[in-house]
């Protein structure tokens, strides 16, 4: 029997209108009509939403559908998959869940470029999960997931925008470190592009991003293009964004590792003006004398033995100007007001 379009209109209303997905799957499942098929899936997938133990609902109805044609169905599919993982976290076999991520990618790979929020989300999550689990000889795949997390993350908003973005960003970047590439214009793109007003949890991809470029710099601090190096950071380091980018991540892990590269790769440029100010707001953040310095990470970036030597000696000295400089606040009742200081700016 045909069903004239404004017979679906209403009942399409009706499921809007329809606060028991279940009274609506009864009346209309046994019909043939195609619109009004995708109306009960729709129900279906509405109610499967609202109950609380999802599983073996979300296991049927992928079973169920995932064949489909209709491309609206497909996309149900993709947020039922993108469920079922968020779902089983922790629970999913790791070739399980990665056989998941490959089937909604698949089904993402029908949208091109219709991908909106949501499933943008579904796949930044499907590739973030892949990416975590490759051999890490795979650069090409990883290169490709990233790039693709990249993409997709133009999609999102507020707080999955940003992560994505610069969890991505940041994984390219040390991609391209290992590679042996010059990566100053990608700091800077990076850095350019960083939102001051934001939660801790995205400082942190600039930190993991910054102390790698400071490590590889540290690794290289006798090639010919290191004072080219040393130029490019200082003149970041003078800017105001990159001194509250320091200030508003002074509680994460990897400051002081940031503080300690500055200092090591300003002292061994003989720019001693930038390394003493580092060294001393290094003692500042840290509050440790010096037997609690140069972590192994730290030393592993530094080739030369002679360099650590005279580096360790030079970060002694160094602590006791701190500790003399705090006496003297105490005394005088002088505060700091931030962790990094221009070079310009009294100590």
């Amino acid at each position: 029997m045909m069903i004239a379009d404004q017979d679906i209109s209403h009942i399409q209303q009706e499921l809007e209108q329809m606060s028991n997905p279940d009274a609506f799957i009864v009346k209309y499942h046994k019909e043939s009509n195609t619109e009004i098929q995708y109306l009960v899936i729709l129900a279906y997938w509405r109610k499967i939403q609202e109950e609380q133990d999802q599983l073996i609902q979300l296991k049927r109805f992928i079973s169920q559908y995932h064949t489909h044609k209709d491309m609206r169905i497909k996309r149900l599919i993709m947020f039922a998959i993108a469920s079922l993982l968020r779902y089983q976290e922790d629970e999913l076999l790791p070739y399980l869940k990665n056989d998941l991520c490959n089937e909604l990618i698949k089904l993402g790979q029908n949208f091109t470029e219709q991908h909106d929020a949501d499933m943008s989300l579904a796949l930044c999550e499907a590739y973030e999960f892949k990416v975590q689990h490759l051999d890490e000889h795979d650069v090409f795949k990883a290169e490709y997931f990233y790039h693709r997390m990249m993409r997709l993350s133009k999609n999102l908003t507020g707080m999955a925008h940003l992560h994505y973005k610069f969890a991505a960003w940041t994984a390219q970047i040390k991609l391209a470190i290992q590679q042996q590439e010059d990566v100053e214009q990608q700091v800077e793109d990076f850095f350019n592009d960083f939102p001051i007003h934001t939660k801790l949890e995205i400082y942190a991809y600039f930190l993991d991003m910054f102390q790698a470029f400071l490590g590889y710099t540290s690794f290289n601090a006798h090639d010919h293009k290191f004072q080219q190096r040393l130029d490019f950071l200082e003149r970041l380091i003078e800017t105001e964004k990159f001194n509250q980018i320091i200030n508003q991540s002074a509680k994460l892990n990897g400051i002081n590792e940031i503080l300690q590269y500055l200092t090591y790769l300003f002292w061994v440029g003989q720019r001693f003006g930038k390394s003493d100010v580092f060294a001393l707001q290094y003692f500042r953040v840290t509050n440790q004398p010096i037997a609690q310095l140069l972590d192994d990470n730290f030393r592993f970036y530094i080739s030369d033995d002679i360099d650590l030597n005279l580096f360790n000696q030079y970060m002694s000295e160094h602590y006791d100007k701190f500790v003399s400089l705090q006496k003297y606040r105490t005394l005088f009742g002088v505060q700091r007001k931030s962790i990094i200081l221009s070079s310009t700016q009294s100590i």
